[in-house]
């Protein structure tokens, strides 16, 4: 796989190509089982940066993708090459 600019900057300010080892910071909706709260809660994840058919992504060891366009708000800010 040839390594190909993403288009985005990390936190430190390094441009971010396919192939990187990422440290990713997002946010999502959590709720209670019985849907009677809901608020927003905050994870990371580790993994390689991919572009399929859906965009670029991060991919877990576990192979889990996470396609930023779904999970980042400000990539900038919520992604760290490591």
């Amino acid at each position: 796989m040839s390594r190909r600019f993403t288009g985005v900057i990390d936190t430190n300010g390094r441009e971010i190509y396919t192939g990187d080892t990422v440290k990713m910071h997002y946010f999502y909706l959590n709720g209670s089982p019985s849907g009677n709260s809901v608020w927003e809660d905050e994870a990371e994840i580790v993994g390689k940066v991919g572009r399929d058919w859906r965009g670029i992504y991060t991919k877990t060891k576990e192979g889990i993708k996470y396609h930023w366009k779904y999970y980042l708000q400000d990539p900038e800010a919520e992604l760290e090459v490591l």
